[in-house]
């Protein structure tokens, strides 16, 4: 019936809630805000299939702003190896999603340098300062660029 047996008080104060008061309701009330379980639960699938599964979820966290975490929802079995519950555990990834998402910024400021360095025949122009300098490379922490050199016809 996907109620609450514990919560932690970490968890509890992302979802803006008492921890102890929480015990015994509906998760989509505590967890999400919602009056009805939510369409494509990945408890439910956890439940369904005994097997472990893993979604990202973004929350906004009073005070702190828009974070991740990759949610695991664990499937525990009673003596008949039957699944009585789940242990939800967070793994913090915002970090990780800014480091990508910087990663991303960077490679495509490159791929805009290399475009506008490039002359007629789709070469990178080496000529007259054209190409990167191992500088720029260097402040965009790029470990190596690999191009392709394209003949003529």
């Amino acid at each position: 019936d996907r109620k609450i047996v514990w919560i932690n008080k970490s968890m509890a104060f992302i979802h803006r809630c008492d921890h102890e008061q929480v015990i015994g309701k509906h998760c989509h009330a505590v967890l999400k805000g919602c009056e009805h379980p939510c369409k494509e639960c990945f408890l439910v699938e956890a439940i369904a299939s005994g097997r472990t599964q893993v979604v990202e979820m973004g929350m906004d966290v009073p005070g702190s702003g828009r974070r991740w975490g990759e949610v695991h929802a664990y499937p525990v079995r009673d003596q008949n190896k039957n699944v009585s519950a789940v242990i939800i555990i967070v793994f913090e990834t915002t970090a990780a999603r800014q480091a990508m998402q910087k990663q991303r910024n960077y490679t495509e400021l490159l791929e805009r340098q290399l475009h506008s360095r490039e002359n007629g025949s789709g070469n990178v122009n080496q000529h007259n300062g054209g190409a990167l300098s191992v500088r720029e490379l260097r402040q965009h922490h790029v470990e190596s660029v690999v191009g392709l050199h394209r003949r003529h016809a």
